[in-house]
């Protein structure tokens, strides 16, 4: 009969020898002169084995860790014992001093173009941690569960079914790129439920009628936002506050937004009253529209409200948010410098009204000045001038977004070229690091 052979069982630590467990002891109570006689003698002699560790898996760094023994790390660190996961473990126990040591090590030792130390322990626990989360919803066999797993939140009282749904830790997934558990297929069923919930049975419903809900809602988008101010516990108010009909209702919003904008710009409301007025009505009205000290008109009038509605969203952002989360953001960034010249524009006009109204009450014959006889730096002419700056500096900035996607994607394919698509960090390192910079401006 054949003797079953006898298989090493991997990873365990060695039996330490006399000198090993002297040297671990003398680290443990903190002998300085002894733990730099026995590694003084190991550089010679490579006896005993500095990096060995007891039965419980602890090397050198570690005890002195554990003791918060500062010189005692240092003097290990210096005499070349690997420091391994002993950042880790500072960072676990909170020593902080060990934590700056440890790290300014890190830096004087690295070598351009090689990983830290720690890296492949770091990656290995992200991946664990990634796992752990995405096991978790698999184990989730009802729809309450899930609520319950991704409505989570440490700060708050726990969920309770049938509250609304503030979906935080999927929000945290979000902000963390943890892709696997925001592809999950729980999650994506509950997401679409809810991106549908004021519009059931959607996405069965042919095109055309597609078509005419998405037309009944465009056309209908200030009624149901004046519903959703005035009475928003009513059913259709509900049903406004639902993410798609949100969605929706914004999207025709900004659409009339820049409608608005464009028939200013073209005077649209000046053509509009000239196309009703007689022939004399019209030479007396290209009269006044060239007048002075003009009020805003009806579409400047809207435009300042949706702007005034523009700030109140970014406060309500920052309330929210934090200030810290809101200027993380690129486009908030962006929106702020909008409503600024915007406001400006107001501001402007304002004073360009009030000075011309004076200037007129004292000579009448100063309301018709032509516009090229006016100062260079009038203040409805720097109005006039921000407002287009305004009106044409997201349009810029959204074609430069467009521009990163290109350039993003070129960088990243010369960056991951190898074979097996592992990034070449040797020979085109400057590529690997600028695709994630444009993918960092594309996602904010």
């Amino acid at each position: 009969m054949e003797t079953p052979e006898i298989k090493e069982v991997p990873n365990l630590p060695k039996a330490l020898s006399l000198e090993e467990k002297k040297y671990l002891l003398a680290v443990e109570r903190g002998d300085m002169a002894n733990v730099r006689r026995i590694l003084e003698k190991a550089q010679h002699f490579n006896i005993p084995n500095i990096n060995c560790v007891d039965s419980l898996g602890r090397n050198a760094l570690t005890l002195a860790i554990d003791g918060e023994n500062l010189e005692m790390v240092e003097l290990l660190v210096v005499m070349g014992v690997e420091t391994k996961d002993a950042l880790l473990h500072s960072i676990n126990v909170e020593f902080v001093e060990a934590v700056e040591l440890l790290l300014d090590h890190e830096e004087l030792i690295h070598k351009d173009g090689e990983p830290y130390e720690c890296k492949s322990e770091y990656l290995e626990l992200r991946k664990q941690c990634q796992q752990f989360a995405v096991d978790l919803l698999h184990q989730s066999r009802t729809s309450e569960e899930l609520a319950v797993i991704l409505n989570h939140d440490p700060d708050k009282p726990s969920y309770e079914v049938g509250e609304q749904m503030t979906l935080a830790r999927l929000e945290l997934a979000i902000t963390y790129k943890q892709k696997k558990f925001v592809a999950h297929p729980n999650i994506q069923q509950l997401l679409a439920a809810l991106w549908y919930e004021g519009v059931p049975g959607f996405r069965r419903k042919s095109s055309i009628r597609k078509f005419f809900i998405i037309s009944k809602v465009g056309l209908l988008f200030p009624f149901y936002c004046l519903l959703y101010m005035v009475a928003p516990e009513t059913y259709l108010g509900k049903i406004v506050r639902k993410p798609f009909m949100k969605f929706l209702i914004h999207a025709f919003s900004y659409i009339f937004f820049i409608i608005i904008l464009m028939l200013d710009s073209q005077r649209a409301d000046e053509q509009f009253t000239e196309f009703f007025l007689s022939d004399d009505g019209q030479k007396d009205y290209g009269k006044t529209k060239e007048q002075r000290g003009n009020p805003p008109t009806i579409l400047e009038y809207i435009i300042f409200f949706y702007v005034i509605g523009f700030i109140c969203e970014g406060i309500r952002e920052i309330y929210k948010e934090g200030i810290r989360a809101y200027l993380m953001n690129l486009w908030s960034f962006i929106d702020c410098t909008r409503n600024i010249l915007y406001c400006l524009v107001f501001a402007l006009r304002v004073i360009a009204y009030t000075e011309q109204k004076k200037e007129i009450a004292n000579d009448p014959s100063k309301a018709f000045i032509p516009r090229e006889e006016w100062e260079a730096f009038d203040p409805q002419l720097v109005a006039e001038g921000l407002f287009a700056a305004a009106n044409i500096f997201r349009t810029i900035l959204t074609g430069l977004n467009q521009l990163l996607w290109y350039f993003s994607d070129l960088e990243r394919k010369r960056c991951y070229h190898l074979s097996g698509g592992d990034a070449d960090w040797k020979n085109e390192r400057d590529a690997c690091i600028k695709w994630r910079g444009f993918a960092k401006y594309i996602s904010t």
